[in-house]
């Protein structure tokens, strides 16, 4: 018999773990009655008699890690309880022999999965503005803001002010390993944390991820697998999921073997400076001075 695995979203799978955003107005919207995934997979698990073969697959260009998980006290016993890590674009097969596999509930079998690798240094570099060139735009919430960005996961995401529709851009090169774009609105109300549009880049040099949160319905311009450069128009921002405020939620982040897996990461950008020095408020600026020095 083969079966799916049912996935648990550790990354929205997203189920945004890492995502933390901003709320500002009320809006009365039902959510939505369907939910998108940023990152379809083919993982599961055939039984043959005493044997189960689990089959693992990363389609990204980016590491990946499962885990895998049973309520079944039989097969608790039996199945690897650490993280399997695999790398880019690496699939894995797991072959198990007991005779419990014959007559357990294999049906509880789930897993969990998180991108990145944390034993993997992460090599910092200066990054773009997400904005665009030559265009003031002011900060809605900065680093470690009262209203979303006080966890370990937001703790450094940064909320530029956006109308919908403006043209968000890459701060960073890399490959795009997750895109949500169907949804259409958000909400002032947790509720709609899982129904944000956004994009997920890695950068394989830094070891490190950026994400673009809130775009607009059909607001990527990008695909997964798609090779990312600095200052590339990626999509339109918007106010899908939780927020009822235009902007864009941008956050870097790295994986860990910590907490929920997932740290938000300080940076430094070209011409501006570290974050940590942005101000609720201030006006900052994307110059042309700014690509010339990535090159």
């Amino acid at each position: 018999m083969k079966f799916k695995l049912g996935i648990i979203n550790k990354m929205s799978w997203f189920g945004f773990l890492f995502i933390f955003v901003m709320a500002c107005q009320t809006t009365n919207h039902q959510l939505p009655s369907q939910r998108y995934k940023q990152l379809s997979l083919d993982s599961g698990y055939e039984i043959s008699g005493d044997t189960l073969i689990i089959n693992l697959q990363n389609p990204v260009h980016a590491p990946m890690r499962y885990k895998i998980s049973t309520d079944d006290p039989n097969l608790k016993r039996l199945i690897p309880t650490n993280w399997i890590q695999l790398k880019s674009l690496e699939d894995s097969t797991i072959v198990l022999r007991d005779s419990a596999f014959a007559k357990a509930n294999t049906s509880q079998i789930q897993m969990s999965i998180l991108f990145g690798d944390p034993n993997v240094e992460v090599r910092p570099h200066p990054i773009h503005l997400p904005t665009a060139l030559n265009k003031p735009v002011a900060m809605m919430q900065v680093y470690n803001g009262n209203f979303s960005h006080f966890k370990t996961n937001s703790r450094y995401a940064l909320d530029f002010t956006m109308a919908e529709g403006d043209t968000v851009y890459a701060a960073d090169a890399g490959r795009v390993i997750g895109v949500i774009k169907d949804y259409e609105r958000g909400g002032n109300d947790v509720k709609w944390t899982d129904f944000a549009n956004f994009i997920t880049i890695y950068n394989n040099k830094a070891n490190w991820f950026t994400q673009y949160v809130h775009l607009k319905k059909n607001g990527a311009f990008v695909k997964i697998g798609d090779s990312i450069v600095p200052g590339q128009p990626i999509g339109l921002s918007g106010k899908t999921g939780y927020t009822s405020k235009e902007h864009l939620h941008f956050n870097v982040f790295k994986t860990t073997n910590e907490g929920n897996g997932i740290i938000s990461m300080p940076v430094t950008f070209f011409y501006v400076g570290k974050g940590a020095d942005l101000k609720q408020g201030e006006m900052v600026t994307r110059s042309s001075a700014q690509n010339s020095a990535s090159k």
